[in-house]
């Protein structure tokens, strides 16, 4: 993994000085970076951060690395998109850390678990190490890494690294990039979210309309009366209330919040507005414990003496949707506070502000149109998008030179006759000839390519509807959206939610998987390699509006998390290779609640290996296994809680083992002794 060992040894060069201190000064206020792979972008002042152009990576080894390098005063910010860890940030996070702490050069490692903090899609881990400069001294330098999922396979990684003693006011520079974080825009400037959202948005409008002609479940109610908490006892629920500026400009450091599914000292869910439209929704448990699990920027506050700020949210099951003054803003995760409660607002900061008619209602959700036309095409999308999908949302490539012919398709895994098809691709960033399909009901496949070009095939390839799509972004680079959906003889198409293209299915109107592929055609070797995520599937026949899943647009931007100071002190073993290709990295032991934690992160290993705790030493191990700990994952690390204090773990002396695998036991890769 060498984007470990660059990270340590440009560090070096800017923590020892050798670059200038003083950042020139640019000629605009921010600039932006955009991952060309994962599509994410970022965004920093340029008077305190240089971006180096040299040390930029697009889609780099078997991990498709993109990275961007920013020199700052006494520091460097590693902004990274990486393929890797399945996805799962807290995996991430630990692996990153480890590794880092794992690089030729570095010791004396000191982890600060204090600093840790997991979240719904997002970890940081810090650690404290020596290394040497330049000029042959040591180096007391700080590690942050902060790891937020992008999919189900790839991950966005912020590395800060600066001399220790400067972590503090680092990140206090650096938390901007690192919350700054969103999905990125097409070259059309358009943004990734645009047609996805829109669809939110317009089922976030219906479900307000619909709801709030009808009864009321609670309120509305005014003035004091509205601070409390109004009972509502209910999960899926419109809330609405317009907050009015008193008579002086809405001061700067307001905040309005909608608690959700509580009550007084019961957990909750709040959403909280700025005066300046940022955003968070934050998680509180019974013990008024607070956790982050979304942030985001919307549209600023009305700040003009006597105006009203309206804000609308909408509950259902694990999902929900919010507004400010009639604009959409973004999904919610709710899938943490699932149960029925009641309803509050809160004012911060600014005491002249009031509340205006507080209500509560009953969710009423669209019904799914009775037939499938150009004109309810949109409004099929919407409503079907309320339900749960049948699969999960996948992410990954299509790559159609692939000689296997394996990762040229995407099979979803299900039979279904009628159905909503979903998903988001990219076009690759070099010119060059691209397609996409969807292949579904065993007789269809539907193509899209890099001429613009739509066409219908049928199962012997030949082609029974063709035409244009005026709609998608055909710029390397640009993102676009496919919405599918059939149901019974009919069958339509939309491409970033442009005009529908109608389809006669009367054909084949049987079950079948749902496969997105590539390279299908006769000129398969030279089509591009293209990425895609938010692949899913809802089944449409005789569809009622359900509870949904959770849906990953927009992208929940995580909060980054508290820092803190910590003296604590937790316990590195250096595992070493037995080979001269064999694995290494390192293990951390530190106890948690009474009962040692093992983390062990190693490179070189394919998974599926088998990490033990000897008795005796490297030198003179125990055959017999004392203490299980969890196998490699394919990123290799391994997480392991052992039920007995870190004390007794060590009492006896003994070394970590990593096994080539359960039948290969007696192979061993690598080892490290405990202190």
């Amino acid at each position: 993994m060498f984007h470990h060992l660059a990270r340590v040894v440009v560090v070096v060069m800017v923590v020892a000085g050798a670059l200038d201190a003083q950042v020139a000064v640019a000629r605009q206020s921010t600039e932006v970076y955009e991952s060309p792979t994962y599509g994410f972008s970022v965004e920093w002042d340029p008077t305190r951060f240089e971006a180096d152009p040299e040390s930029q990576l697009t889609a780099v080894g078997p991990n498709q690395l993109d990275r961007l390098v920013l020199f700052g005063d006494g520091s460097t910010l590693y902004v990274e998109g990486l393929t890797n860890y399945d996805g799962v940030a807290s995996t991430c996070a630990d692996g990153e850390i480890n590794a880092l702490s794992a690089v030729e050069g570095v010791t004396d490692v000191v982890r600060l678990p204090k600093r840790d903090a997991d979240g719904p899609g997002a970890a940081a881990r810090a650690m404290e190490l020596t290394v040497i400069g330049e000029d042959g001294s040591p180096l007391r330098v700080a590690d942050y890494v902060y790891c937020v999922s992008l999919s189900d396979r790839a991950v966005a990684i912020f590395t800060l690294v600066t001399l220790a003693e400067n972590l503090d006011a680092q990140l206090d520079l650096t938390e901007p990039i690192m919350t700054s974080l969103q999905l990125g825009k097409a070259p059309d400037g358009r943004t990734m979210t645009d047609a996805s959202t829109a669809a939110d948005a317009a089922l976030l409008a219906e479900m307000l309309e619909a709801s709030m002609s009808g009864p009321a479940l609670a309120g509305p109610v005014s003035g004091e009366d509205a601070l409390g908490w109004l009972a509502a006892e209910a999960s899926d629920v419109v809330v609405g209330a317009t907050f009015v500026n008193g008579e002086a400009d809405l001061a700067d450091d307001t905040v309005l919040a909608v608690a959700l599914r509580g009550g007084e000292g019961a957990p909750r869910a709040e959403l909280r507005i700025a005066s300046d439209g940022a955003w968070e929704l934050v998680l509180i448990d019974a013990a008024g414990q607070e956790t982050v699990a979304m942030i985001g920027t919307g549209p600023a506050l009305k700040a003009t003496p006597g105006d009203g700020n309206a804000i609308a949210v909408a509950t259902y099951g694990p999902v929900g949707w919010f507004s400010v003054n009639g604009e959409y803003v973004s999904a919610l995760d709710l899938q943490d506070v699932l149960g029925p409660g009641n309803v509050a607002v809160m004012i911060e900061g600014d005491p002249s502000v009031t509340v205006a008619d507080l209500t509560v209602w009953p969710l009423a959700v669209p019904a799914v149109p009775e037939e499938m036309t150009a004109d309810a095409f949109r409004d099929w999308v919407i409503a079907v998008r309320a339900m749960p999908p049948i699969t999960p949302f996948r992410a990954g490539w299509l790559d159609p030179a692939d000689p296997t012919g394996e990762l040229a398709s995407a099979p979803a895994g299900v039979t279904v006759a009628d159905a909503l098809v979903h998903v988001r691709w990219a076009i690759p960033a070099e010119p060059g000839p691209w397609e996409i399909a969807v292949g579904f009901r065993t007789e269809y496949l539907l193509m899209l390519d890099s001429s613009g070009a739509w066409t219908l095939r049928d199962a012997m390839g030949d082609v029974t509807a063709s035409g244009a799509v005026d709609a998608m972004v055909l710029t390397p680079g640009g993102v676009n959206v496919l919405d599918l959906g059939f149901v019974g003889a009919s069958g339509g198409f939309a491409v970033n939610d442009g005009a529908p293209v109608m389809l006669d299915l009367s054909a084949d109107q049987g079950g079948g998987d749902i496969i997105l592929g590539s390279g299908l055609t006769d000129a398969a070797a030279s089509v591009a390699k293209i990425s895609y995520r938010e692949f899913a599937v809802w089944e449409a026949a005789g569809a009622t509006p359900m509870r949904p899943m959770p849906v990953p647009d927009p992208l929940p931007r995580q909060d980054i998390p508290p820092v803190e100071t910590s003296t604590e002190e937790v316990l590195a073993v250096t595992i070493d290779p037995l080979s001269a290709d064999g694995p290494a990295g390192i293990a951390t032991l530190r106890e948690v609640e009474g009962e040692a934690l093992v983390t062990v992160a190693v490179t070189g290993t394919a998974g599926g290996e088998v990490v033990v705790i000897h008795r005796g030493t490297c030198a003179d191990l125990d055959v017999d296994p004392a203490v299980m700990l969890g196998g490699l994952n394919e990123a290799g690390t391994s997480v392991t809680q052992v039920g007995i204090p870190l004390a007794d773990l060590l009492g006896e002396g003994g070394a970590i083992v990593v096994h080539a695998g359960v039948d290969d036991f007696g192979t061993v890769l690598a080892c490290g002794n405990l202190p």
